[in-house]
């Protein structure tokens, strides 16, 4: 059982690496190997986390981020619309 676990994070650490380098497919690819090893969470928001470029993720974290400190979150009406 902990060989399974070594080889599925060894699989998602490739895999981040891979989504960091906009390498989307082979992180896609090694998220899914790291589920099918040893199903965890990490695996599972690895795998849907790759179908965005990480540049374009960090962005939207760090405007939210901005937005909720500067009290600029828009009002559930603006959210729906």
């Amino acid at each position: 059982m902990a060989a399974k676990q070594t080889i599925a994070d060894l699989l998602w650490d490739v895999s981040y690496g891979n989504w960091c380098n906009g390498d989307l497919r082979r992180a896609r690819s090694g998220f899914l190997n790291s589920w099918l090893t040893k199903p965890t969470l990490r695996a599972a928001i690895g795998y849907f986390k790759a179908f965005i470029p990480r540049t374009l993720a960090l962005a939207v974290v760090r405007g939210s981020k901005s937005m909720i400190r500067s009290g600029e979150l828009p009002h559930d009406e603006e959210m729906c619309a």
